[in-house]
């Protein structure tokens, strides 16, 4: 959720991160992880989708892509 948020508001590097993370789980069939990408998700909204993308993702992953553990 932090990165989303930074990336909402205007960090580009971080949104480069998502979308790289984005097109890495859509490739495993979770076609909801664009949701990453679009703006103005209420926190609950925004939760499910961060729990839908980690599990399609190894912990490590996450660490490398963005910088953060899950």
């Amino acid at each position: 959720m932090k990165a989303y948020q930074k990336a909402q508001g205007g960090d580009t590097p971080t949104l480069g991160r998502l979308k790289e993370l984005a097109i890495l789980v859509q490739g495993r069939g979770l076609s909801q992880a664009r949701g990453l990408l679009t703006p103005g998700h209420r926190d609950k909204d925004l939760r499910a989708i961060c729990w839908n993308v980690s599990s399609f993702l190894e912990d490590n992953e996450v660490e490398r892509i963005l910088g953060q553990k899950i």
